[in-house]
């Protein structure tokens, strides 16, 4: 740098400072006192995508706590997903010890007990995802490669990952808790973007959710299993061997994630999309191996292209009133099999019960009272029909002795008899398959 070149920077700096001192800042700008915050603040800019080149894999791997919504859990930088996923204020299940699952345990082909307690230790609170657990993680191409984040932001309820994959795709990944109103529960915003920092991307866009899973549960065991409600139906796995390799599940998401009988924890995508879900699982082995599904939201992506995906991540009891406030086609995920059509309006009249009296005890007595009065005229004249069949068992026994040989004409006589009584052998049943559901 030359003489001259350095005289002129002094002179418009000597200029600068006079200027001041003389009139203050230029026009536009504020006078911050060291130490304060200006009074007016600044608009709010929309979060700027990471458009670094770099491939982030060889950050490394932090375990961040994360809390909203009455659950704790952590977030790992790989894959970007939660883990040790916990409710504190709800118990788990009990672990039930039957007492003839006590006297097999004697036998040489079961384990035997130390001690024998029917409902075993206290249970604690209720886990919904364990360690190895990629909750609502994201990536692209194979599962089993996740990629690494940077922490952008941490703070009361907002966590923002910034990362880019090794085939160049910049990825943001967001969750923000979003309070519970009239509308909605309590559940996290997740806002995912893609964005393609070079050339075109030929891998699969994908976010998922997979959790830790016990293959040698039975169907009628409280158990989680991947679920999901797609084309207004529910979706699920009870046989985690069929997700050993990917399953489609054709149709409109409305939501995909793990489930067990009475909690859930998922992901809602907040507007439709082309997106494909999958049954999945990651890792190898009963060490290794987790269980979901994972929902692909794009194949491919072009050069400086950027694609973006909104989603609601709830964690929590099936309650209808929490289901139909996420989405009207939720309610599915109350699993009621082939009495569904029974149970519904059942148990829709018993929480109108439960709001009127305030007690779900005295809820569930008013319902037994109220279906066994709407019943009582089926149950009477059932009744009636039984004490008629038993006033003729006498020529039943006779008619039946009789004709014992001859089977078509022993029929013949019954049904005539049971003309002339007026007796309906069904009768008696009628109202107890009613009751039944």
């Amino acid at each position: 740098m030359d003489r001259r070149t350095i005289t002129a920077i002094l002179l418009t700096l000597a200029v600068y400072y006079a200027w001041i001192a003389m009139y203050g800042p230029f026009e536009g700008t504020e006078a911050v006192v060291e130490g304060e915050l200006p009074v007016e603040s600044v608009e709010p800019v929309e979060p700027v995508i990471p458009v670094a080149t770099a491939s982030t894999s060889s950050l490394p791997v932090q375990q961040l706590e994360f809390e909203a919504c009455d659950f704790v859990a952590k977030v790992s930088t790989e894959g970007g997903g939660l883990h040790d996923l916990v409710l504190p204020e709800v118990e788990a299940p009990l672990d039930i010890q039957t007492l003839w699952g006590k006297a097999a345990s004697f036998t040489p082909f079961y384990d035997s007990y130390p001690g024998w307690t029917p409902y075993g230790d206290a249970p604690g609170p209720l886990t919904m995802a364990g360690p190895r657990s990629t909750v609502a993680a994201v990536g692209t191409g194979d599962l089993e490669v996740l990629p690494r984040f940077g922490v952008e932001s941490n703070r009361g309820g907002e966590l923002v990952l910034v990362g880019v994959t090794d085939d160049g795709v910049a990825i943001r990944h967001t969750y923000t808790e979003v309070a519970e109103t009239e509308e909605v529960p309590c559940h996290l915003a997740v806002d995912t973007t893609w964005t393609s920092t070079s050339g075109p991307v030929d891998s699969k866009l994908w976010i998922g959710v997979h959790a830790e899973m016990n293959p040698g549960a039975g169907y009628y065991d409280n158990e989680l299993r991947p679920y999901a409600v797609v084309d207004a139906g529910q979706d699920w796995e009870t046989d985690l061997g069929n997700v050993e390799t990917d399953r489609i599940s054709e149709g409109p998401v409305a939501w995909f994630g793990i489930a067990d009988r009475y909690f859930v924890a998922g992901l809602l995508p907040e507007a439709e999309s082309n997106g494909v879900l999958y049954f999945s699982q990651r890792g190898e082995g009963e060490e290794e191996a987790t269980y979901g599904d994972h929902y692909v939201v794009a194949n491919s992506l072009a050069a400086g292209a950027v694609h973006s995906e909104s989603f609601r991540f709830y964690v929590g009891d099936k309650t209808r009133f929490n289901l139909d406030r996420l989405h009207p086609d939720l309610g599915v995920l109350q699993n009621y099999g082939w009495f569904a059509v029974f149970s519904n309006p059942l148990l829709a009249f018993l929480v109108f019960l439960q709001g009127f009296v305030g007690n779900w005890g005295l809820a569930i007595i008013s319902l037994t009272v109220i279906v066994k009065g709407v019943l009582f005229p089926l149950t009477h004249m059932g009744f009636k029909s039984s004490q008629r069949m038993q006033a003729i068992q006498p020529q039943l026994t006779e008619i039946r002795e009789k004709y014992a040989e001859q089977p078509e004409e022993q029929q013949r006589r019954t049904m005539e008899l049971f003309q002339k009584e007026g007796v309906n052998p069904v009768g008696g049943c009628l109202p107890m398959i009613l009751q039944m559901p």
